[in-house]
């Protein structure tokens, strides 16, 4: 008996060893397991791309020229950077296929985290025309894991337009004594205030009752301008002609709204003649005829006309004096006070009659054509 004893006791140990012994196995193999799930494998190349993107043309944000500001942001995605090479010298623009090298005013971070940094950039003088294509070149950011970012070309959506519109005008009269002016553009414009515009964006159009020559700007979406002249010499609904003389220099002969040499078989008078088409608010009135000895001034000749102009409400009267001595003074409409003295009484003088939505242009048109003096 003593000895089945010793023999358990035997048999006891050596399989509390054995347990202890597995369970001590058991547990380095689970520490291990533990470090090798420890390991972090990265098999995403670094991401580059364009957030947004847009121009200082605030009308139309998608057009620019050279003198507009473009403004961006870009994102890297990656957390693991060992290598970091954005930057204005490392990204490239082109417009249509031409590579371009914009003239960067910021390239800076403004944002990062863990995963994600977040550039904003700012440039402006591209001088060539069409659309405005970011490339990321290859290699720019590398991870870790000798990752890099891929190529990529991204379409911005904006394009680059420094030419002016190139225009034609016409002018076609209709059977009611009035005209209708047209403008055709090669490309797309912005809205003229008075003027009617196609849905292609490529034609204005506008009636006239009367004769007028002016100068007209056109602006593209791109806010480039060019110049119309307005010339409407078919229309009849309305007439104004008048014509004076300053015979103290024999300098000055205005007819019409022209100013020119003098005609020597001009009397040196002042006259004005205003009538209407049958067809016109003016139906049933004749040719008014009336002669203004030099000395008129300003308030004189507008009112004498602006009385035979009560059912016309969409007109202003554009006026330019002449005075002895001092010359031309600023032309002024009919909503504007007297820019010079009453004691400098005109000697000569053009006037005409305007739609209200043509009235500053043809104001500058008429100051550019003279030159002009403020007189206190």
């Amino acid at each position: 008996m003593h000895k089945k004893i010793k023999i358990f006791i035997s048999l006891f140990f050596i399989f509390t060893f054995l347990i202890i012994f597995q369970i001590s196995s058991a547990k380095y193999v689970i520490e291990n397991i533990y470090t090798v799930a420890k390991i972090d494998i990265d098999r995403c190349e670094p991401n580059i791309e364009l957030i947004d993107i847009i121009s200082s043309n605030t009308t139309y944000p998608t057009y620019a020229n050279k003198a507009h500001f473009i403004t961006g942001h870009i994102k890297i995605t990656e957390k693991n950077i060992i290598k970091n090479n954005l930057s204005s010298n490392s990204i490239k623009f082109t417009v249509g296929n031409n590579l371009i090298t914009p003239d960067f005013k910021s390239f800076s971070l403004i944002s990062e985290n863990t995963t994600e940094k977040t550039y904003e950039f700012s440039f402006t003088n591209i001088t060539i025309d069409g659309p405005l294509t970011l490339i990321i070149p290859e290699g720019i950011v590398e991870d870790k894991s000798g990752l890099v970012n891929e190529q990529k070309s991204v379409s911005t959506g904006i394009i680059i337009d420094n030419t002016p519109p190139v225009t034609t005008f016409t002018e076609a009269a209709s059977l009611d004594g009035k005209s209708k002016a047209e403008i055709t553009s090669n490309e797309s414009i912005q809205p003229i205030n008075g003027w009617n515009l196609a849905s292609t964006n490529t034609e204005l159009s506008k009636e006239f009752s009367n004769s007028i020559l002016y100068t007209l700007p056109v602006t593209d979406f791109a806010q480039n301008s060019s110049v119309v002249l307005i010339d409407i010499q078919k229309a009849t609904n309305i007439l104004l002609q008048y014509g004076s003389f300053v015979s103290s220099n024999n300098q000055i002969l205005v007819s019409n709204g022209q100013v020119s040499a003098p005609n020597p078989t001009s009397s040196n008078s002042i006259y004005i003649k205003l009538s209407g088409h049958s067809n016109s608010s003016l139906k049933g009135k004749n040719y008014i005829y009336t002669n203004l000895k030099n000395g008129y001034i300003f308030s004189s000749i507008t009112e004498w006309i602006a009385s035979r102009l009560k059912d016309i409400s969409d007109f202003s009267i554009v006026f330019q004096p002449f005075v002895k001595n001092v010359g031309w003074l600023e032309a002024i409409s009919s909503e504007q006070e007297n820019l010079y003295h009453p004691n400098n009484s005109i000697s000569a003088f053009r006037i005409n009659l305007v739609p209200k939505t043509e009235k500053q242009y043809l104001i500058n048109f008429w100051n550019r054509d003279t030159g002009t003096t403020h007189i206190n």
